[in-house]
């Protein structure tokens, strides 16, 4: 027959029982502990992951398109003469080195770009002023080179004379953005093609003369046709992109800055 155990084994087995039980639960606690946090770091490395990586894309899109606006810009500086030697010194000594271009100044309604810069031509390298009495009294010890300058202040609207072309747009009425180009765009208006345009030469007044929006512009006597072979070379088109590329490049790098 089996011997009876003494009463205080019972009670030490029946307490390491119980002290069994409550590592396994505690064990079992620490077990769901670890999982979640496994699952938790392993959510955070992949969000870690997903950050580098759209970091990594946002700096790349960065360095694209600072690349993209670097060189626009020297093209545009050297189509609007922010680049000549002489011509700058002569208007940072005057305090003018800061003044906007027209061609920077104005916004064309699209389609419309190519007969803008068709009848403005030079004019869009010039250099925006509050008025050309100010301007007038400097050019004493101007010598070499070459300015132009606008007025904004000084530059009466533009409307289109009365007469049998009242049915055609005036340019104008397709720019805004600087006061200045309406006295520069003044007479001219707009037909949808050449045919439509030699129509309307015929009732051309003294001083009015006709634009399409591909460039070709014609008087009642003459024709000027305006085709760039460099797609980059429209100085309104470029300014457009540059402002477009200015403002991604600026959302971009906040997006930067946020994720780094």
């Amino acid at each position: 027959m089996y011997e009876t155990l003494p009463q205080h084994y019972v009670d030490q087995g029946r307490a390491l029982a119980i002290q069994a039980a409550v590592g396994m639960k505690q064990l079992e606690r620490i077990d769901a502990e670890l999982s979640r946090f496994s699952k938790v770091i392993e959510r955070q490395r992949e969000n870690n992951k997903q950050t580098t990586q759209t970091l990594d894309q946002k700096r790349s899109d960065l360095q694209s398109l600072s690349g993209r606006f670097a060189s626009l810009e020297a093209l545009q500086h050297a189509a609007l003469g922010q680049q000549d030697d002489v011509e700058v010194d002569w208007l940072e000594r005057h305090d003018l080195g800061g003044q906007n271009r027209l061609g920077e100044r104005i916004r064309v309604e699209d389609g419309w770009a190519a007969a803008v810069e068709t009848v403005l031509g030079d004019h869009l390298q010039a250099v925006c002023v509050d008025g050309i009495d100010a301007v007038s009294a400097l050019l004493g010890d101007f010598s070499k080179g070459h300015l132009s300058f606008v007025a904004g202040a000084e530059s009466a609207a533009t409307s289109v004379a009365a007469g049998s072309l009242r049915s055609g747009d005036a340019l104008a009425d397709k720019v805004s953005g600087d006061a200045a180009v309406a006295g520069l765009l003044k007479g001219i208006l707009t037909a949808p093609n050449l045919v439509s345009a030699m129509v309307m030469r015929g009732g051309l007044s003294s001083g009015e003369s006709i634009v399409t929006p591909d460039g070709i512009w014609l008087g009642q006597n003459w024709l000027r046709v305006n085709k760039d072979k460099d797609a980059e070379a429209g100085v309104l088109n470029r300014q457009q992109e540059l402002e477009s590329l200015e403002f991604r490049i600026s959302q971009i790098t906040k997006a930067v800055e946020q994720l780094s």
